[in-house]
């Protein structure tokens, strides 16, 4: 049994909180979010940045409030476009997506996922994995939090976030 105080706990809690989130490419807490994307092309899907969205408020789409039988929500993320209710393209120009997202409650397999990244890091006895420090002498030297360090993560942590890992991009343009 590894013992430490209420603020260093507190402390690790934060740190593995971060690392999950950087690692999954979202941010977890539910909040209202306005997203611009300035479109260069006419994409079939949007994807948003934070994600599960749960509600979308608006959609401006080149000056023009867009009705809900106009747009939908994929369970991946993808904000599709439709027409009669055909999935089209978007076209160019500047969307603007209002809605809320993130999770409410934080559900229990990421809660588990950050318990057992503190314990991690407990058991390694101090040593801090995501500090990397760099130094040439008379040049340069430099120490910082790298949360995308490899080996960052237990292979048991990266099973109970796997489904929650957001897709980085979304890039077709066929229907």
């Amino acid at each position: 049994l590894v013992l430490c105080s209420p603020d260093r706990l507190r402390a690790l809690i934060s740190v593995a909180s971060c690392v999950l989130s950087a690692h999954c490419s979202r941010v977890s807490p539910h909040a209202p979010v306005a997203e611009t994307f300035r479109l260069t092309c006419s994409p079939n899907g949007l994807l948003l940045a934070r994600f599960p969205t749960t509600l979308i408020t608006s959609i401006v789409e080149n000056g023009t409030t867009l009705s809900p039988s106009n747009y939908e929500i994929s369970q991946s993320g993808v904000l599709n476009r439709l027409s009669s209710d055909c999935v089209t393209v978007w076209p160019r120009g500047k969307v603007v997506v209002t809605y809320v997202a993130g999770f409410a409650p934080i559900p229990d397999q990421l809660q588990r996922a950050v318990i057992m990244l503190v314990g991690f890091y407990l058991s390694r006895g101090g040593s801090d994995i995501l500090t990397r420090s760099y130094d040439i002498p008379g040049v340069y030297a430099a120490t910082m939090r790298d949360y995308h360090a490899e080996g960052a993560l237990p292979s048991e942590v990266l099973a109970l976030i796997d489904e929650f890992i957001k897709p980085t991009c979304y890039c077709s343009t066929d229907l």
